[in-house]
């Protein structure tokens, strides 16, 4: 069952059984509903069924149902959420006795930034559509919103006013190539006012994203231009080497046996050992002695982790980084009295890891989101959701 199954469902329910219906209808006293714009045809049905009135079948109840929404901004259709909608229910609403309120009053924008949204909304909604001349009669073209004076948005913040620089792609480019030269467009901006001394330093600056999805494409842009960057949130955070070399660790803690994870570890940059080295080369003798990479158990079962770890000190790979031994079988056998976060601070610091990143390509976002991965640790241990627990599946992300 999906969530269509469950509106469906809903509405259904709603429909057919009248003393359903009716208990909801006495539960709710009154229905607000935001952003509207963005409601298709089965939850418009649900709201309706709900705010109608019991007494006066096909009426909605008195002063019951209030509704929000811009449809300006109507532009979830691919969900089939339809501005139609909204203008069918509104219209019923002005029908019934009710009315419309223009919310036009803005406290977040500065006076001119509010001015350039009502003259481009005034450009772009004319309200005549792509398709010019449609005749069939039973057309229904309330779709095409028609910016009016009651849309005119009305400045009332006093908040300074830094000016706007309009930057966009080439007209008749596709979507990724028109990101790429907006990329290049905002890092040759930036260049040329922290030249002309508009910004002192790079500081200043904030790059807001409607959307995370082709952050990288952006982040490309300023980094062949030399201009660093710091990610406060990205959807990539968790695919971040540093990010994932530190993950695996956490993993390895948790699972000791498992020789992807080892071998991961092992060659990450937090020791640096040669992927070739892991092989078993007849030339230089075999890495890997199989047998002794068996789950440990005992007649009761798996070993403790003190048992794997102390397993673990005599295994070949182990004696190629003496500090991994060290640092593995330490955390082996404290994990179940440890949080991530103190794991992760243990290993930075008797690995450099900081200090190797940040002498790599971007380092101080590299360092950066270490020290966020450990405050998303350390806020999850005061949750009490990470502690290294034995039996647990996977580490806390």
């Amino acid at each position: 069952m999906d969530f269509d199954d469950l509106l469906l469902g809903t509405r259904n329910l709603l429909r057919e059984h009248n003393d359903i219906r009716r208990h909801y209808q006495d539960r709710f006293e009154a229905l607000l509903v935001d952003e509207f714009q963005d409601t298709d045809e089965v939850q418009a049905e649900i709201i309706s069924l709900l705010a109608a009135d019991p007494q006066h079948p096909g009426r909605l109840a008195p002063a019951k149902l209030m509704i929000v929404g811009d449809p300006k901004q109507s532009i979830y259709r691919f969900r089939r959420a339809r501005v139609t909608v909204f203008f069918r229910l509104l219209q019923r609403i002005l029908d019934e006795g009710g009315r419309l309120e223009h919310l036009q009053e803005n406290y977040r924008s500065a006076a001119p930034i509010a001015e350039f949204s009502n003259r481009l909304s005034e450009l772009m909604m004319d309200g005549a559509g792509k398709i010019e001349n449609i005749a069939h009669a039973q057309a229904d073209l309330s779709y095409r919103v028609r910016f009016s004076e009651a849309d005119v948005l009305k400045p009332k913040s006093d908040a300074p006013f830094l000016g706007i620089t309009y930057v966009a792609a080439e007209s008749g480019a596709k979507a990724a190539q028109g990101r790429e030269m907006e990329g290049e467009a905002i890092a040759r901006l930036l260049k040329e006012w922290k030249s002309s001394g508009r910004i002192q330093s790079w500081k200043e600056v904030a790059i807001l994203m409607r959307a995370m999805t082709n952050v990288e494409i952006y982040l490309s842009a300023l980094e062949m231009h030399g201009i660093p960057v710091y990610v406060v949130q990205g959807t990539a955070f968790y695919q971040k080497t540093e990010v994932s070399d530190l993950i695996a660790f956490l993993e390895l803690v948790l699972h000791p046996d498992d020789e992807l994870l080892r071998a991961t570890v092992l060659t990450s940059s937090l020791f640096g050992v040669p992927f070739e080295a892991l092989l078993p080369l007849p030339a230089v003798g075999a890495v890997y002695d199989r047998p002794q990479y068996q789950t440990p158990t005992t007649a009761g079962g798996p070993r403790s982790a003190s048992a794997a770890a102390r397993s673990l000190k005599n295994r070949p790979p182990l004696q190629l980084v003496p500090l991994f031994a060290e640092i593995l079988s330490y955390w082996l056998e404290h994990r179940d009295a440890a949080t991530a976060a103190e794991i992760l601070q243990d290993v930075i610091r008797k690995t450099n890891f900081d200090v190797v990143m940040m002498a790599q390509k971007n380092g101080p976002q590299r360092v950066a989101n270490i020290g966020k991965l450990i405050e998303i640790t350390r806020s999850l241990s005061r949750q009490g959701t990470a502690k290294r627990k034995r039996g647990s599946a996977q580490p806390q992300k």
